[in-house]
């Protein structure tokens, strides 16, 4: 990349970046605790981790502190996103807005980060670099599928962050030649890889191709190659010493179980498949290749491969996980299918180097989600987005061009409104795209899809402690998923009384099943004579079972709906 001088911004930038700045930080902070509607139980787990380190300096198992990965539930997230919600829960103490709180942070920073990728990778001419910077900060701040995950708890969303400064201080490198750059990046992608599971197959190879480019660059502009050689050498010793534990921890049982349990090689069908068609072909020796259950593998890769691209799913409902999508929007806005192909017409135009790595950086990015059985996935490929809206800012960017140009040639009465017009109806576009999206997001979603995110324990749990004194045996039911992890945190049980229960005792994927007088059960027919906390179905289905039940209270969903009761059992 050629070098940049380094000039003062114009006028007029610093206002328009002030203001999508304040946007952003509006649109991932406004009324955060409000919706999404409630904690979903990873989020539960994270903080309550967290709790237990801040007041125990262990996790809520009594394990000490691990640098790669919590137990929590049995399936070992990555460590990072634990370790920084410990200081917003000293500070803003165990709930909502502490443990979504770094999520928020950084969802701000994936704004401007992207916005300088952009920049970085528009040219040498100043002024455009600048517009491209603006548009996709702007891109980025109201794009429904980086609000989603800059709302809540998710540790992808942190690791998305990383990726994006990594490859934000490579290019600075690139441009600048300064070896802090250089380190800075590599520590930024080792990073990621601490905080999501795909960040570990992603980084790597976005880390190797950024060498790579350096290398190539300075040998193409002869600076000083060897001395440089000497300090990516260094630079790559670093980050192998960064992710060491995460490369000794891929030979652990549980991490090896973890993967296991969620990728495509673990389905036994396809091996009954792959021995089905050969029987079918009498074991002919072709069949053993044509049928052999790694085509099978390969095919179902390459089907969930390109179900990340499907318009459905980035562009009209979105992933089908309630809690990665509201439904009635895609990943990205409809208007945008024109700017990602747009945007990838301009890249081919304009085929330079950072087109290249960015284009990379989609393709590896989709693996990961790839090679597991949930596809398309929209959290497994997070760290992807960005290119997303760096495509759809230089499809923004062609349009209005484009349009530029046909105004010139056809209409010259408008020829001094040949940028503004075409940019109006942009604009235009976007804002009545962001506003139904928000619209929606904020009064529709939390009442329409609250069970999404097991909405309920929270109440659940205040109701229970008030009266939980009064009766011998209380009961919950998990029919919303984990509730004892919900009860530890609503109730901000002091982990070392959770730390001191039987390990021998039944667990509920790493939460304890019972605690004191209360039992965490499957269903509501299990439960004996005392408080009872379950689904309105389940407490019907006691009294047509002939069961003798005092209702206390029921508890209603956003819309009003009661899901939840709490009454005493005879």
């Amino acid at each position: 990349m050629a070098q940049k001088k380094t000039q003062k911004h114009p006028r007029w930038f610093w206002p328009i970046f002030l203001s999508i700045l304040f946007v952003a930080i509006f649109v991932r902070f406004f009324q955060v605790t409000k919706f999404p509607p409630s904690l979903y139980d990873e989020e539960i787990a994270l903080g309550y981790d967290a709790y237990s380190i801040l007041k125990t300096g262990k996790d809520h198992l009594g394990n000490p502190p691990p640098l790669v990965a919590f137990e929590s539930y049995g399936d070992y997230k990555p460590a990072l996103y634990f370790y920084l919600i410990v200081p917003t829960i000293a500070v803003f103490g165990l709930n909502e807005f502490a443990v979504r709180l770094p999520a928020m942070i950084v969802g701000v920073l994936i704004v401007v980060g992207v916005g300088l990728i952009a920049r970085e990778v528009t040219g040498a001419e100043k002024r455009k670099a600048l517009i491209m910077q603006l548009i996709a900060m702007g891109v980025t701040t109201i794009s429904p599928w980086a609000i989603m995950f800059s709302r809540a708890g998710w540790e992808a969303n942190i690791a998305t962050c990383f990726v994006v400064w990594g490859v934000v201080f490579g290019l600075f490198h690139l441009r600048t030649q300064k070896w802090w750059w250089a380190a800075v990046t590599f520590l930024s992608f080792a990073l990621s890889m601490y905080t999501y599971h795909s960040a570990r197959v992603i980084a790597p190879f976005l880390a190797l191709a950024m060498l790579l480019w350096w290398i190539a660059e300075k040998k193409l502009l002869q600076l000083k190659l060897k001395k440089n050689l000497l300090q990516y050498f260094f630079a790559g010793l670093f980050f192998l010493f960064l992710t060491a534990p995460i490369v000794l921890s891929l030979t652990n049982k549980t991490t090896q179980e973890r993967f296991a349990e969620t990728n495509i090689f673990a389905d036994g069908h396809v091996v009954l498949m792959s021995n089905h068609y050969q029987e079918m072909a009498d074991h002919a020796w072709w069949a053993r290749f044509l049928y052999h259950r790694y085509v099978f593998y390969t095919k179902e890769f390459l089907a969930n491969y390109l179900k990340h691209f499907s318009v459905d799913f980035l562009f009209v409902h979105g992933d089908t996980n309630l809690r990665h999508s509201v439904q009635f929007f895609g990943q990205l806005y409809l208007t945008e299918a024109v700017f990602v192909f747009l945007g990838l017409v301009f890249f081919l135009k304009n085929w330079r180097k950072p087109f290249a790595y960015l284009l990379f950086w989609l393709l590896i990015g989709i693996t990961p989600a790839a090679l597991t059985t949930a596809a398309p996935h929209a959290l497994r490929t997070l760290p992807v987005m960005p290119v997303f809206l760096i495509l759809i800012s230089f499809g923004v960017w062609e349009s209005v061009m484009e349009a530029k140009g046909f105004i010139e040639k056809n209409l010259p009465r408008l020829k001094k409104w040949a940028v503004v017009l075409p940019a109006i109806l942009v604009v235009g576009s976007y804002a009545l795209q962001f506003v139904g999206f928000w619209h929606f997001y904020s009064t529709v979603y939390p009442k329409r899809y609250s069970g999404g995110w097991q909405y309920g324990y929270q109440q659940i749990v205040e109701e229970v402690n008030r009266r939980r004194a009064n009766f011998q045996h209380v009961y919950i039911t998990r029919e919303m998923d984990r509730p004892a992890m919900a009860y530890f945190f609503f109730s901000q049980t002091d982990p070392r009384k959770v730390q001191k229960i039987d390990k021998t005792l039944q667990q509920d994927h790493g939460a304890p099943l019972p605690f004191e007088n209360i039992s965490f059960i499957n269903f509501a027919e299990n439960a004996e004579s005392g408080l009872v906390a379950s689904t309105i179905g389940s407490m019907h289905h006691l009294q047509q079972l002939g069961r003798s039940i005092d209702q206390i209270t029921e508890i209603d969903d956003p819309a009003g709906k009661p899901i939840w009761a709490v009454y005493k059992l005879d």
